[in-house]
């Protein structure tokens, strides 16, 4: 699936790489942001949403990431994430960002403050530091979290 990176500056949009060039983003010059929306959600033989863009293993990226549908980020992350949807942090994956999606399930290591729209899960691998926020928050015996948590009704913030 292609996935455009462009600058900071979308109304310039003078600078613009392939999803296969990302490893490249780091370069010098504007940040660069991710941007990718998924053509409609894929099932699993369980019922489960499949992520519709995947960031792989060994891939890393510092930028502004936004996506709509679901996500699986492998690799590593520095920056921030605004998005519609779903974000999966494998556990291969290395973050440290602000993030607010509606959806966040995390496997690994996040460092940064989250607003989760809809539900943050925590599994038995993750490794949490920062704030999060959600009206729904599910934390697996294992996992471990230091920061603040605010859990409040959709609407209030």
């Amino acid at each position: 699936m292609a996935q455009a990176l462009e600058t900071r500056d979308e109304q310039l949009a003078a600078h613009s790489v392939t999803a296969g060039d990302a490893r490249t983003a780091r370069a010098a010059g504007p940040t660069p942001v991710a941007t990718a929306q998924g053509r409609g959600a894929s099932l699993d033989a369980a019922g489960r949403q499949q992520p519709t863009v995947a960031i792989g293993a060994g891939c890393s990226f510092t930028g502004l990431m936004t996506f709509h549908g679901s996500t699986q980020l492998d690799g590593e992350f520095v920056g921030e994430v605004i998005a519609t949807g779903r974000l999966h942090l494998g556990v291969t994956a290395r973050v440290r960002a602000s993030i607010e999606v509606d959806e966040l399930i995390v496997d690994v290591v996040l460092e940064g403050d989250v607003v989760a729209r809809h539900r943050i899960v925590l599994s038995a691998s993750a490794r949490v530091r920062g704030s999060i926020q959600a009206p729904w928050l599910s934390l697996a015996e294992g996992c471990t979290f230091q920061g603040r948590c605010r859990c409040t009704p959709r609407g209030d913030r």
